[in-house]
């Protein structure tokens, strides 16, 4: 609802209409200032208003000079959060959230587990970005809503799940290098059939993805882009295998006869290690 403020003549009676006569609302001056305050509903979108005033003889005046109001009762679309991605596990408690939202909004608010955690404005083509939420460990629902210049809230978007895995995985347990035949760790891969392979075993407390290097230089350090370096996926409380051939980086020369040292990290899918 609108209050229609003014002046007129003392005691007259105050009509106000729209640009196409109908009236929106009457009420009588004050009987000295001759002020009035005439609450009126107008429709969604433009309208023109305009006041006369009449007086206790019956005499009416000109119209006002018109004055155009635009409302805006419509909320905008609710926004969509775009990062994290729903399903999300994550090893950070400080996040960014970042999404798009309908073109009228001013503000977008985003929600973690119903509290607000912080608000923003989308640039010209909708994009908006907060950096700094905070989420707590295990699971966070986010949401977020848009509100517009007129003050009108959208509904609260699509809710974003993510969790916040605060516990690194456990030390590797039941760590084993055989041959092929399970006799020792000593293999020969020759081709021979006969000890061709070395198989090493390891547990995890989670799931995850394995990074193993084998210092096949053997100058003690355990490089990426040095040493055979292999990465596969890893099952929880479970034992994991990885089949050594006996090659070196390029996976087709064979290493020289000798020891090598093995070094395996798990990195969970929070990515932690």
């Amino acid at each position: 609802q609108t209050i229609s403020t003014g002046s007129a003549e003392p005691n007259s009676t105050v009509t106000i209409k729209d640009g196409k006569g109908n009236i929106l609302g009457t009420d009588s001056a004050e009987p000295v200032s001759g002020n009035f305050n005439i609450p009126i509903t107008l429709p969604n979108g433009f309208t023109t208003i305009m006041a006369t005033a009449t007086d206790k003889a019956g005499n009416t005046s000109l119209p006002s000079e018109a004055h155009s109001i635009v409302v805006d009762l419509i909320a905008p679309d609710a926004p969509v959060i775009t990062s994290p991605a729903d399903g999300t596990i994550t090893s950070e408690n400080i996040i960014t959230v970042s999404g798009t939202a309908d073109l009228s909004t001013k503000t977008v608010k985003v929600f973690v587990n119903s509290v607000q955690a912080g608000a923003t404005s989308p640039n010209s083509s909708g994009v908006w970005t907060l950096s700094g939420v905070k989420v707590n460990a295990g699971n966070n629902f986010l949401t977020a809503n848009a509100t517009d210049v007129a003050g009108n809230i959208s509904s609260l978007s699509a809710e974003v799940k993510i969790f916040l895995d605060t516990t690194p995985p456990s030390q590797i347990s039941n760590l084993s290098f055989y041959d092929s035949s399970g006799k020792d760790n000593a293999f020969s891969p020759n081709g021979d059939g006969v000890q061709d392979t070395g198989q090493l075993n390891f547990t995890s407390d989670k799931a995850g993805t394995a990074q193993i290097i084998i210092d096949t230089n053997r100058d003690g350090n355990f490089e990426l882009d040095v040493d055979k370096t292999v990465t596969l996926p890893t099952t929880a409380d479970a034992n994991n295998s990885y089949v050594w051939d006996g090659t070196g980086p390029d996976g087709v020369s064979i290493v020289n006869d000798g020891k090598y040292k093995i070094q395996v990290v798990v990195i969970d899918t929070s990515g932690r290690g």
